[in-house]
């Protein structure tokens, strides 16, 4: 395929580049909006749309000159170079995600239907190819633009009008490849999505070199964060990987190998709803396996939590619950008066629970609470604690007070804002 296209880009004149351009450029938005119905944005279709371009110029001959461009001869040669350049690269960056595609096809051939990886859209990331191309994701989702989501939580707390919509809740990241000698390896680099809303970056991993998440045979999984606010899907979003293994020889991140640097698309065509999935990603280690959710009619919960001061200070750890899947709020020594916010994003009409666990001198603590999930508003509680055990020395537990907060994503039933 790679041959054959590099062999016609050379044969094209700037009429038959001008109308390639568009189509192995086109952008998943505007191949479901623009298509015939049951159209698919996928690689295999922007492969089948260029050839049917290439085709077409072949069939169609080439319009009369009406005037002569005042550009020499030079810049136009100069120009269409860079324009086949461009193309030769967009190619190079679909056939990439083409072979992604077919790896798991092939996996899934030899694994049970219960085990079978969901086909996500795999994208390179390198991002001066990806420039050049000007390829139709790197162009709608703003890779350029390195700045965190500015969107904030609770948008939509007081909004009655909207709808529970489409989103995404990523339950864990695991390193499924092997270790170097059975060693363990520190993880640092990003995890961070760019959605529908706003495709800035919401970060669900950010760890610096100097604080490198340790992986290994017994603990292999990255310790996601909540993320900055709920995860749209209603039509499509993009998940950007960058992760390095920090090298044990040199005190420079250059030196650092790579371990995981690509993206993975979804669009709206391509999801499946109220569904554990599992998408895999290869990188030079091996493989990176995303655990995620689809939730038709999610909602983003915002918890507030305020944790009192003691008379000593304790080790608390708070995770939320919905259904199985779980999410680490807070985990940390409380020496003083704290208070934090996380955002967890869960299906309307269910409940929410919050656990405690805590350990407050030679005492163990744990508490429990549950909150309906509502489309919009709050509701406030104290948290209270309880002793593990009776014969706890402690009486004077910490006390707590918790804050949540539902909200949507603003959308219509019509997928307006």
């Amino acid at each position: 395929m790679a041959a054959t296209d590099s062999r016609r880009l050379a044969d094209l004149d700037d009429d038959e580049l001008d109308r390639l351009l568009p189509l192995i450029k086109v952008t998943h938005f505007a191949a479901h909006r623009t298509s015939a119905p049951g159209g698919c944005g996928c690689p295999c279709a922007a492969t089948r749309r260029m050839e049917e371009g290439q085709a077409s110029s072949e069939r169609t001959p080439n319009p009369p000159t009406v005037a002569q461009s005042s550009l020499d001869n030079s810049k136009k040669d100069s120009e269409k170079a860079l324009r086949k350049r461009s193309i030769k690269m967009a190619m190079k960056i679909i056939n990439y995600s083409e072979d992604c595609m077919r790896k798991i096809v092939e996996l899934n051939a030899t694994l049970p239907l219960d085990q079978h990886f969901f086909p996500a859209c795999i994208w390179p990331r390198d991002l001066e190819d990806l420039r050049f191309s000007k390829i139709g994701f790197y162009v709608d989702y703003r890779l350029n633009d390195t700045s965190p989501t500015t969107w904030g939580c609770k948008r939509f707390a007081h909004e009655d009008k909207y709808v529970a919509s489409t989103m995404l809740r990523i339950n864990g990241l695991v390193f499924t490849g092997d270790f170097p000698h059975g060693r363990s390896m520190h993880v640092y680099g990003f995890v961070a999505v760019r959605d529908d809303k706003e495709p800035l970056r919401n970060y669900i991993f950010n760890v610096s070199r100097e604080k490198a998440c340790q992986l290994n045979l017994d603990s292999p999984s990255l310790e996601i964060s909540p993320p900055m606010r709920g995860i749209s899907v209603w039509d499509s979003a993009l998940i950007e990987f960058h992760l390095k293994v920090k090298g044990s020889d040199s005190d420079s991140s250059s030196d650092d190998d790579i371990l995981i640097n690509a993206c993975m698309e979804f669009d709206y065509e391509t999801i499946e709803h109220d569904k554990k999935l599992i998408s895999r990603i290869d990188g030079p280690f091996g493989p990176l396996d995303m655990r995620y959710i689809f939730l038709k009619n999610g909602i983003e919960a915002t918890i507030d939590i305020d944790l009192g001061s003691t008379s000593e200070a304790y080790d608390i750890l708070l995770v939320a619950f919905s259904g199985e899947d779980s999410m680490t709020l807070y985990k940390d020594r409380v020496g003083q008066h704290t208070k934090f916010t996380a955002v967890v994003i869960v299906p309307l009409d269910e409940l929410l629970h919050i656990k405690a666990f805590g350990t407050y001198g030679s005492s163990h603590f744990d508490g429990n609470i549950a909150v309906p999930v509502l489309k919009h508003g709050s509701c406030k509680k104290p948290f209270w604690f309880q002793l593990a055990e009776k014969k706890s020395g402690h009486k004077n537990l910490p006390r707590a007070c918790l804050e949540v907060t539902f909200s949507t994503m603003g959308y219509y039933n019509t997928g307006e804002m």
